[in-house]
């Protein structure tokens, strides 16, 4: 095929000339989409050795290449073409990707060709005028500048495009694809210049919204300060551009007095944002005051059943479960479920995300089987409404495979997830953020499945698509270093996952408040692993930190508080205070009995630590039962030859050799 393609171009420089065809086809494939045949006339009409080829046929008036000889060198490609509608303009492209791989083999192999037609394509763009009419901003101008100049690397061109230029970010604010391709423009300036720029991202975007030039809208303003949240976690400079959308000076009255009235919707919707925001910076009181305020004045305004109503009760319910508050949680995602089904009707989108919200609050307060009933009731209706093939329908699959997760349903879990990556890579392409939450989710269900290796495959990769997407200091790439470091400790590489566990630790602490059930989750699995390196004095601190934040924010009966109450156990085994070993153990394993029950793996686990605190005490018999209590639970409840098995095998072996000495390590 490749040889036939070489031989086609060949052909075409021999009848149109070498200079001529390479520019043609160059233009195709240094632009998404393909090009505009006039825009090709002009950009080609550029290189003067191009016009010297085509002026032996017929020198033009304007000293451009013939409008003929770009029409012929079509007619010779008529049956490779295709014709798109790009920017609101008719463009030729391959319509096979062996045309497109030819291609870039035959005239692109070089970088001074690469760089030659993007400058070329640029001087052309910057030409045209950034409005088409007086309300109608230059699509194509505005795409087609900067995609070339990070292709060129033209980090000076690059941002001081983007820090002058709002129409750019207006016409990318309204898609998903479009926000996502912009924010990859500034990721990839800040990555090339180590963030050495003129201007960062959150003071542009910022200048943008305070400018009085009749380009912003206080739409585009919304928009903005959502993209900063969103892309960036620019929390506080969003909040500031919030304020300033606001339009209510706060600073000599207090709209939070139930007697102020507001009426304006728009402020009201601006109200539920910064509650948001505040939110996501963990400041739960102040998010809870502005939610609260903007839930009272629309319900009071609207009804309780309205469409904005709903949503700030959505958002007031999502403060509670991030605050830990999951009765007061429960109590407002019922509402919003019972106010959405009477509303909307049984099958429709809102009463779908009031399932799924309801779920999670199921979820996190470790109702697991009422989760999965509300998870699966949202995955039918986003099917019936949407078809298998649909980004919610994918989300609504991925929810249902990590619900089976944690009641222990590994491969159950493995099938969903599978699905949901499957339509996220059909939808959005592997380099997706999107598709990476998938793949880390696949890596958390082989890793609770001891299938180790492929694990790590997932882990690494969704890393990679995350740090590319996201960007490094993004909470979703935090994350990794903890799932790898996890993982690197159940494989028994301790000088490996040590690193890593600090610096998931260390970077979670710099972007979240110190109170954020966050910093519990990273507090954990390092004082586990500090454990086995016989640091016990600084397991200590870290697990009793981390079980005193898992108790004020998820309560005594949540079972990650089990999973800080086992670490603390070990590690005060390991100091010898073996009473408050029993303590702690004895916790856990009440908590972990009565949430997911005593058949589930982490049931098993509690098992090992009671069996490791009677070996202590010398009460070697119970330690025995212990041990195997925990061994049958595995062998219930895992696939056949999964690691964790041979541990609580390797542990009754142990317990069962010392029953009857008198002596047992503390330390085993």
């Amino acid at each position: 095929v490749n040889k036939q393609i070489r031989l086609l171009f060949s052909q075409l420089s021999k009848d149109f000339g070498p200079q001529l065809v390479q520019a043609f086809i160059s233009c195709l494939i240094s632009t998404p989409g393909g090009m505009n045949l006039d825009e090709i006339r002009e950009v080609v009409s550029m290189d003067n050795r191009v016009l010297s080829e085509a002026f032996v046929w017929h020198k033009t008036p304007d000293d451009m290449v013939p409008s003929m000889l770009i029409y012929k060198i079509v007619g010779g490609l008529e049956h490779y073409l295709v014709t798109r509608k790009v920017d609101e303009l008719d463009t030729k492209f391959w319509y096979h990707r062996k045309f497109w791989e030819a291609s870039v083999k035959e005239y692109l192999s070089a970088t001074n060709s690469i760089t030659k037609i993007h400058k070329q394509a640029i001087d052309y763009y910057a030409k045209q005028p950034t409005y088409v009419s007086p309300m109608k901003i230059n699509t194509r101008k505005m795409r087609q500048l900067p995609h070339r100049l990070r292709e060129i690397k033209d980090w000076p061109g690059l941002c001081e495009f983007l820090s002058n230029t709002p129409e750019a970010l207006i016409i990318e604010l309204e898609s998903e694809e479009g926000r996502s391709k912009y924010a990859s423009y500034w990721r990839s300036l800040n990555d090339a210049t180590s963030g050495n720029t003129n201007i960062s991202v959150e003071t542009a975007l910022q200048n943008f919204t305070l400018r009085d030039s009749g380009v912003i809208t206080d739409d585009h303003i919304f928009l903005i300060a959502d993209f900063l949240k969103e892309y960036f976690n620019a929390y506080e400079v969003s909040l500031k551009v919030f304020m300033v959308a606001l339009k209510i000076d706060i600073s000599d009255r207090d709209i939070f007095d139930e007697k102020y009235r507001i009426s304006e919707s728009r402020q009201l919707d601006c109200m539920s944002r910064i509650g948001d925001v505040y939110t996501r910076l963990s400041k739960y009181d102040e998010a809870h005051k502005w939610l609260f305020k903007s839930y009272s004045e629309l319900k009071r305004n609207m009804g309780e059943d309205h469409s904005s109503t709903l949503c700030v009760l959505s958002l007031l319910s999502r403060l509670m479960k991030d605050w830990g508050k999951y009765k007061e949680s429960l109590e407002y995602d019922t509402k919003l479920y019972d106010l959405s089904l009477k509303k909307f009707g049984e099958h429709h989108e809102r009463v779908a995300d009031a399932a799924r919200q309801l779920a999670r609050t199921h979820y996190l307060s470790g109702r697991y089987p009422i989760a999965i009933g509300y998870y699966s009731k949202n995955l039918t209706i986003r099917k019936l409404l949407f078809g298998d093939q649909h980004p919610q329908s994918a989300v609504a699959l991925n929810c249902v495979g990590m619900a089976n997760k944690v009641i222990g349903k590994y491969e159950e879990g493995l099938k969903y997830c599978r699905q949901a990556y499957d339509v996220k890579v059909e939808l959005y392409g592997k380099e997706h953020s999107d598709t990476a939450v998938t793949i880390d989710n696949l890596g958390s269900l082989y890793h609770l499945d001891g299938r180790f290796d492929e694990a790590m495959k997932c882990y690494k990769e969704a890393w990679k698509i995350k740090r590319s997407t996201l960007g490094a200091d993004h909470a979703d790439t935090i994350m990794m270093f903890g799932q790898i470091g996890r993982l690197y400790h159940d494989k028994g590489e301790l000088d490996k996952a040590l690193p890593l566990l600090r610096r998931n630790l260390s970077e979670r602490t710099r972007i979240l408040d110190p109170r954020h059930p966050q910093i519990a989750v990273a507090k954990t699995p390092l004082a586990a692993l500090l454990i086995n390196l016989k640091e016990f004095e600084e397991a200590f601190v870290l697990a009793k930190e981390a079980v005193e934040l898992r108790l004020d924010v998820l309560g005594p009966h949540h079972p990650y508080t089990a999973f800080s109450y086992d670490t603390l156990a070990l590690a005060e085994l390991g100091r010898g205070n073996i009473n408050e070993a029993e303590k702690a153990a004895i916790m856990s394993y009440d908590i972990r009995r009565d949430v997911v029950g005593p058949s589930h793996p982490r049931c098993a686990v509690a098992h090992m630590t009671l069996s490791k605190v009677r070996s202590a005490q010398g009460r070697h018999g119970e330690a025995l039962v212990e041990a195997k209590k925990a061994d049958e639970v595995h062998g219930m409840s895992l696939r056949e030859g999964h690691p964790f098995q041979q541990v609580s095998n390797d542990l009754v072996h142990k317990i069962g050799l010392k029953t009857g000495k008198g002596e047992v390590d503390q330390e085993e």
